[in-house]
C-alpha cells in the first residue's frame, strides 16, 4: 500500500535512528544491518515514485557512513 511523501520521510528518519540507537543491543551488527536493509527496501517500495530515487541514495549514504555497517566483515 503506497504511503505519502511526508510519511515516507518520517519513516526514513526513524529507520536511520533505529539503526544505531534502537533497543536492539542483544542482536548482532549483521542482524541489525539486515533488518535495516529489509525495512528500507520495503519503505522505498511503498514510497511515492517521485522520491524513490532520493530514498535509495539516502539509504546508500546511511549504510556507507553507519558504524553498524562498518563493523561488518568485507563482502567478497
Amino acid at each position: 500500500m503506497p504511503i505519502k511523501t511526508r510519511q515516507a520521510k518520517a519513516r526514513a528518519s526513524a529507520l536511520r535512528d533505529e539503526l544505531e540507537v534502537a533497543d536492539s543491543w542483544h542482536i548482532t551488527s549483521a542482524e541489525r544491518a539486515l533488518r535495516f536493509s529489509e525495512q528500507w527496501d520495503a519503505l522505498v517500495d511503498q514510497a511515492p515514485e517521485e522520491i524513490r530515487v532520493e530514498l535509495r541514495r539516502l539509504g546508500e549514504r546511511i549504510a556507507a557512513n553507519s558504524p553498524t555497517f562498518k563493523r561488518l566483515p568485507p563482502s567478497n
